[in-house]
C-alpha cells in the first residue's frame, strides 16, 4: 500500500522525523518474525514470555522493510533499514493494521461485546437475530468466524484466540466490509482490551454481560481484570449506546460513564427487566418490560442467564436498526448455541454439551438443571492448564457438591502436566468429602472419559460434558490435536445406544 493513502491515519503515533523515514510502499505489518513477508513493517516488543526484539535479524533477513521496537536499545545497533523507538508498540502494531486495512470498522454498525460469561452466546444471539433479519452482518467470536452467513476457517491457533491479533482482526474487519456487511459484532477480551489490540475500533454498541473473578493467571488482581474490561467504553462513539448488567452491582455502577447506558436484568428498576413467567425443560416463557411497552417470547435455551443473554441481545439488535416487532419473533427461532446447552440425542438419559469452564459458569448450568433431575447428575470435566489454580479449586468443590459422580479428565492442559492439574482439582474434591471410585474417577482420556459417562448413566440421568462446547481442538504441549466434543459424544451414543 502507497504511504500517502494511509499515513494520516497513523501520524499521532510518530514523531515528525520518524514519519519523513517512513517507506513509501508496505506490503502488510507483522508482529511474528516467522510470518514476516517482504515490504513488511515488524512490530516488536517485550512481551512476558517472549521478547520478540530478539527476532529482529530474522524479520529483516526475511524481508522487514521497518522496524517499530519498545526497546531503546535497538537504536543503537546499525543496521540496514530503519528502527523506530515507540513506548507502547501493541498500540502502534493495531493502529497500523487498521490503518493498513483503511479502517474498516468506519463504515460499519459496530458492536462489542465483554464479560466474563455470556460474551459468545450474546453475540450468537445478535448475529442470528439480525442475519434472520435479512440484515448483512458479521461475527468475529469464540465461535467463529462468520461473514454474511459464511462461515470463514482460520488456522487452530487463531480461532483459538476469542478476539484476533491485530494484522487478523482488522484484515477480516476489511473483508467484511467489503463483502457488504453493514454489522459486526466483535467479542472483545479483557487480554485484547488490556493489550491494546482493539483500540482503533469505534463502537456503535458495547455490551457487558457479566463479571465475576478469573484470569488471574493474566491480571495481578481482581481489580485489574476489572479495569481491563471496562476500557470496552473508551471505544464508544459519542452517540454509542452502553449496555449493562443491572444485576451486577460492580457493572450497573458504570453508567454514569457513557451518555447513553441501558440497564437489563432481573432487576424490576433495570431499563430492561426480564420476568419469567413459566419454565419446563428447554422452554422458557418470558417478559421484557420496557418503557416502549411489555414483549413476551419463549425460547429453547436454558436458565437465567440466557434470558439476560435474549435480553441484551434483544437491546442491541433494536439500537441496531432491527424492528421491535421482529426481535421477538426472531430470537424464538434461535433454538440453539453451538457448544453452549447443546442437547446430543440417541441415549435413554439427557446429554448436554457446554463450553462451561470457569466455576460461575459451572454453577450456573448446574443450578439451571437442578429442579429437572430426577436420577443422577455425571459429569465429565477438566481444567485448562496455564490458567488460574483458583479455576481448578473452585471447579473441583462445585462439582464434588452437586454431581454425583464426576470424571475428570483431559481438557487443554497446554505445557502443564495434565497429572499436576488432575492432582489439584481431586485434592478440593476429597476436602469436600468426595470418594474415589464412589463420588468420581480419574479417566485422563477424554474420549474414554466421555465413554465412561454414557455407559455409566442410566435411564432418566444427566450426563454433562464441559469444556469444550463447540472448541474443534485439545491444546497440548503446543500442539492442537483434532477434537470435538459433539461429534465424539454422537459417535459414541450410535456405537453404544443403536
Amino acid at each position: 500500500m502507497s504511504k500517502v493513502n494511509w499515513i494520516k491515519n497513523i501520524e499521532h503515533l510518530f514523531t515528525e522525523d520518524q514519519l519523513k523515514k517512513f517507506p513509501e510502499n508496505i506490503t502488510g505489518i507483522a508482529f511474528d518474525s516467522r510470518l514476516v513477508k517482504p515490504g513488511n513493517i515488524f512490530v516488536c516488543y517485550q512481551g512476558r514470555n517472549i521478547n520478540s526484539n530478539e527476532f529482529i535479524d530474522d524479520a529483516i533477513k526475511k524481508g522487514a522493510i521497518l522496524i517499530i521496537s519498545d526497546d531503546q536499545l535497538q537504536l543503537q545497533i546499525h543496521r540496514d533499514v530503519a528502527v523506530f523507538y515507540i513506548e507502547n508498540t501493541r498500540n502502534a502494531l493495531s493502529f497500523l493494521s487498521d490503518a493498513f486495512y483503511n479502517s474498516p470498522s468506519k463504515d460499519l454498525y459496530t458492536i462489542g461485546i465483554t464479560g466474563t460469561d455470556g460474551k459468545s452466546t450474546t453475540a450468537f444471539l445478535i448475529y442470528s437475530i439480525l442475519k434472520k433479519l435479512d440484515f448483512n452482518v458479521s461475527l468475529i467470536s469464540t465461535l467463529g468466524v462468520y461473514i454474511n452467513g459464511q462461515e470463514v476457517s482460520m488456522d487452530e491457533d487463531k480461532t483459538r484466540l476469542t478476539t484476533p491479533d491485530p494484522p487478523d482482526l482488522f484484515y477480516l474487519i476489511q473483508t467484511a466490509q467489503k463483502a457488504g456487511s453493514t454489522h459486526i459484532i466483535l467479542e472483545m477480551t479483557s487480554h485484547a482490551l488490556n493489550l491494546d489490540k482493539v483500540n482503533p475500533v469505534k463502537l456503535d454498541c458495547a455490551i457487558f454481560t457479566s463479571f465475576s473473578p478469573d484470569h488471574q493467571e493474566f491480571h495481578d488482581t481482581e481489580e485489574d481484570y476489572f479495569t481491563s474490561k471496562s476500557k470496552i467504553i473508551n471505544l464508544l462513539k459519542p452517540n454509542g449506546h452502553l449496555i449493562l448488567n443491572a444485576d451486577n452491582l460492580k457493572l450497573s455502577a458504570l453508567s454514569q460513564q457513557a451518555d447513553s447506558s441501558i440497564s437489563v436484568g432481573f432487576n424490576p428498576n433495570a431499563d430492561v427487566s426480564i420476568k419469567k413467567m413459566k419454565e419446563s425443560l428447554f422452554n422458557i416463557d418470558y417478559l421484557l418490560k420496557t418503557d416502549e411497552g411489555d414483549f413476551s417470547g419463549s425460547t429453547q435455551l436454558m436458565g437465567d442467564f440466557n434470558l439476560m443473554n435474549i435480553a441484551m441481545a434483544y437491546v442491541s439488535a433494536l439500537k441496531s436498526g432491527a424492528a421491535q416487532s421482529k426481535i421477538i419473533d426472531a430470537i424464538k427461532d434461535c433454538d440453539n448455541v453451538p457448544g453452549r446447552f447443546e442437547r446430543i440425542n440417541g441415549a435413554p438419559f439427557h446429554v448436554i454439551v457446554d463450553y462451561a469452564h470457569t466455576p460461575d459458569a459451572f454453577e450456573k448450568i448446574l443450578n439451571t438443571l437442578s429442579s429437572y433431575i430426577t436420577k443422577r447428575l455425571i459429569v465429565v470435566f477438566g481444567c485448562a492448564g496455564e490458567r488460574s489454580k483458583e479455576r481448578r479449586i473452585g471447579l473441583g468443590k462445585l462439582t464434588a457438591e452437586k454431581a454425583d459422580m464426576s470424571i475428570i479428565t483431559e481438557e487443554d492442559s497446554r505445557s502443564e502436566s495434565i497429572h499436576d492439574i488432575v492432582r489439584d482439582i481431586e485434592n478440593e474434591m476429597k476436602k469436600a468429602g468426595s470418594t474415589a471410585g464412589n463420588d468420581y474417577k480419574i479417566i485422563l482420556d477424554r474420549r474414554e472419559a466421555i465413554k465412561f459417562s454414557l455407559q455409566y448413566a442410566e435411564k432418566d440421568d444427566f450426563v454433562l460434558i464441559l469444556g469444550k462446547g463447540h472448541e474443534k481442538s485439545i491444546e497440548l504441549n503446543g500442539e492442537f490435536i483434532p477434537w470435538d466434543d459433539r461429534k465424539i459424544t454422537n459417535e459414541l451414543i450410535n456405537i453404544i445406544y443403536n
